[in-house]
């Protein structure tokens, strides 16, 4: 079973390296990619006071920096879509390549994929 969970790690992994390609900045009137949002909320959250970590807390709902940042873009227009898709659908994918994988090495009791044809020689 640590095989199967590993490859399927690796395989979510890999899905989601392609379907979420980076935005190249290039230029100065470029769209700036979520994951920059992200990593410059954090570094704001991280330098920010205790006083100004209460306030953001309070208005974001979160106690942690990661939190605080996830629940900002959530919430931003720009960024919303792409975070939600990233939350829900790599789950969602990793949850059926370990059903698949179950499946196919008969770890789930009466459940069986079809048979492969033979490959012609």
């Amino acid at each position: 079973m640590k095989r199967i969970t590993t490859a399927s790690i690796a395989a979510a992994t890999a899905l989601t390296i392609v379907a979420t390609p980076a935005m190249a900045a290039e230029g100065e009137n470029t769209k700036v990619g979520s994951s920059e949002i992200y990593q410059t909320c954090k570094k704001l959250v991280g330098a920010a006071s205790e006083e100004e970590r209460a306030k953001m807390t309070e208005a974001k709902g979160s106690s942690t920096p990661e939190g605080i940042c996830i629940n900002g873009m959530v919430r931003n227009p720009e960024t919303r879509g792409g975070v939600i898709a990233l939350l829900t659908l790599v789950p969602l994918g990793l949850i059926g390549l370990l059903g698949a994988a179950a499946a196919a090495t008969g770890a789930i009791p009466g459940v069986s994929l079809p048979a492969m044809p033979a490959l012609p020689m």
